[in-house]
């Protein structure tokens, strides 16, 4: 598949999908560039089933995707953060219950964290900017950023690993 359009402010191209079953698992993998208005990034994602256990492994890697293209298409209400116009590389991994998804399927989206038994995060940043609140006077420069952790426990509580932030 060449060009698919969303609907949305982005579109994919250049798509790839592989479907692997093994004695003990299922394995579905996809990888696109991602072109948003004049940028484009690239995704790469894998979904492993394993049957003995009942569980889904969702990973997500991605890179050269700016958040400020993402932000404003999940979130056209800002808040205080009004950009992230920053480069970033990553990885995001959950391990979901697929048992319990499919015993309670109506309560997945009110309560993802009952379901999702850890997610481990991943990411690197490069130079760009972020902006709070309506002024550029607080707009500031990143040069760099990693962070590395996980969410655990219903996803209420957040462990980092690594963190490091160079301005």
């Amino acid at each position: 598949m060449t060009e698919a359009e969303t609907g949305q402010q982005f579109t994919f191209t250049d798509m790839d999908f592989a479907f692997e079953r093994g004695i003990a698992d299922i394995i579905i993998r996809a990888d696109s560039a991602v072109r948003f208005e004049n940028r484009t990034s690239a995704l790469d994602m894998t979904l492993k089933y394993r049957l003995l256990n009942d569980e889904v492994r969702y990973t997500l890697n991605f890179s050269d995707l700016v958040i400020t293209d993402l932000y404003d298409i999940l979130m056209p209400e800002k808040g205080d953060i009004r950009m992230v116009d920053i480069p970033v590389n990553g990885r995001l991994s959950a391990l979901i219950d697929f048992g319990k998804v499919l015993k309670d399927k109506r309560h997945f989206a009110d309560n993802p964290g009952d379901y999702i038994k850890d997610v481990s995060f991943a990411i690197e940043g490069g130079r760009g900017k972020i902006g709070f609140g309506d002024s550029e006077d607080f707009d500031y420069d990143v040069s760099s950023f990693n962070l590395e952790g996980q969410l655990h426990g219903g996803l209420d509580k957040v462990k980092i690993e690594n963190a490091a932030f160079d301005f």
